[in-house]
């Protein structure tokens, strides 16, 4: 299958490696995460995407697998793919006080700068019970150092909403956007998290327009309902692109109207047939209407 991007190409599509991890959707386990790394940089490449976005257990495969971080440069090569960015989950909210994220975060932009990447995607911490603003206040002023420690690398730390984080709400995108230096910290809106959290996606997209520097993208088949708080329950919301209500060709005109270049990652939590017939539905969804509208 012909390659998505081209060298004309203003958009990378890359793929999420969480796609391939351990986890089950109703009661089949549709994880592959014991087959070899190169295995699946294959099916990655022949379904036609550009790269691939690491994180946590997956970028030890890798280096497991392959040896080294020239290994795994030179196994990207030869199958025209790139790494795209590192996923890098905060954890818990007492991780925002612990000195330990920060030397995490300044690691994993070592590494990008030797891919040759530089957006290390972040998403918040757990949604705390209470005081949510006094955390993202503290969290604000972490990211601030992770974006001025991670900057001597050539690496853009992206803000990622998430539902069942604690930037999950509007509200709660805004006061970081507004509490971060825009010098430094990045905003990775995930349109199905936005979504899924009862979120306006345009209206967010338009509200930090100017600080969006890397894009997930999934589909989502309705909004979280109460009792649905939390991360247990929204991955059998997603779906592939397509397959369920978010307006997308209305997202990519945005993409288009605002000259973004750069990635846009497919990140689906969950596989509801296998990582590689999930991605190939997504794969077939860029070609036949994302890309007729903005490449």
């Amino acid at each position: 299958m012909a390659c998505v991007y081209t060298v004309n190409s203003l958009i990378r599509y890359g793929c999420q490696m969480m796609t391939w991890s351990e986890k089950k959707f109703k009661g089949r386990d549709t994880s592959d995460f014991s087959s070899s790394f190169l295995n699946i940089l294959d099916d990655i490449a022949d379904t036609g995407f550009n790269g691939i976005e690491l994180w946590g257990r997956w970028k030890e495969k890798a280096l497991k697998d392959l040896g080294s971080i020239k290994g795994l440069v030179e196994a990207l090569r030869a199958r025209q793919l790139a790494v795209a960015g590192i996923y890098f989950p905060m954890g818990e909210p007492a991780t925002i006080e612990n000195n330990g994220i920060l030397t995490k975060a300044v690691e994993d932009a070592r590494f990008l700068q030797s891919v040759d990447s530089e957006i290390l995607v972040i998403q918040a911490p757990r949604r705390p019970m209470t005081d949510i603003e006094k955390h993202i206040g503290r969290m604000a002023m972490l990211l601030n150092e992770i974006g001025h420690r991670t900057a001597d690398y050539g690496v853009k730390p992206a803000l990622h909403p998430h539902y069942g984080s604690m930037i999950q709400e509007r509200r709660e995108i805004d006061s970081i956007m507004a509490l971060t230096d825009p010098e430094y910290v990045y905003f990775a809106p995930d349109i199905s998290h936005i979504f899924i959290s009862g979120g306006d996606i345009m209206d967010t997209l338009l509200a930090h327009r100017e600080r969006i520097q890397y894009f997930h993208f999934k589909d989502a088949l309705r909004t979280a309902r109460k009792g649905e708080e939390g991360f247990n329950y929204y991955p059998d919301l997603i779906v592939e692109l397509g397959q369920g209500v978010i307006d997308l060709p209305s997202i990519m005109c945005f993409v288009k109207q605002i000259k973004y270049q750069g990635w846009i990652t497919i990140d689906l939590n969950i596989a509801r047939i296998t990582p590689l017939q999930s991605l190939q539905i997504c794969r077939s969804y860029i070609e036949e209407v994302l890309s007729n509208i903005y490449t």
